[in-house]
């Protein structure tokens, strides 16, 4: 909700909220398809969330998003008084509710987790699920990756990987090719 605003006040990127991946995750799938955007409260991102989308670039019906918050969830109540919630439990729930959101809507092709407490349940989620999920460690990853030099080529190599025979791989420049 503070993307333009904070983006406003400075010169460098500003990535506040998991929902800046949604224009390339609507991209990619068929106009009928849907995604799981999970809140910790889903009525107050209800009434924002037209906002949300066109302050992260997407220009598509909202429908297209169900909203799942995490309110009815079992054991969140703990997170939400500021307890320490039994997170191996309260993960399992989690994704007991997103299973049965699915069976409820066959057109979900993603999750995106809108909330801030639950990034460390996405990989979680990703297996029991078989979903990509999206999240505010994904968004930073994404950016941060493209200002970075790729570690698997280019000039970011250490030195012993470019020499021929050197690195723990095994690989000497050209030995596949016998023209080199």
């Amino acid at each position: 909700a503070f993307q333009q605003f904070v983006r406003s006040k400075t010169t460098a990127p500003v990535f506040m909220s998991s929902m800046l991946q949604a224009p390339m995750i609507v991209a990619a799938h068929d106009a009928e398809a849907k995604y799981i955007l999970v809140t910790a409260d889903s009525k107050t991102l209800k009434r924002k969330l037209e906002d949300i989308l066109i302050d992260s670039g997407v220009t598509v019906d909202a429908d297209r998003f169900v909203l799942f918050g995490l309110g009815d969830v079992a054991g969140w109540d703990a997170v939400e008084e500021g307890q320490e919630p039994d997170s191996d439990e309260l993960r399992a729930a989690v994704i007991k509710s997103l299973q049965k959101a699915i069976k409820k809507d066959s057109d979900v092709q993603g999750i995106i987790l809108e909330s801030s407490e639950i990034p460390h349940f996405a990989d979680g989620i990703r297996d029991k699920l078989q979903l990509p999920v999206f999240d505010v460690v994904t968004v930073v990853d994404y950016f941060r990756g493209s200002s970075v030099n790729n570690a698997r080529f280019g000039v970011s190599l250490p030195a012993q990987h470019l020499q021929a025979g050197g690195g723990s791989s095994g690989f000497a420049a050209g030995a596949d090719n016998p023209d080199l």
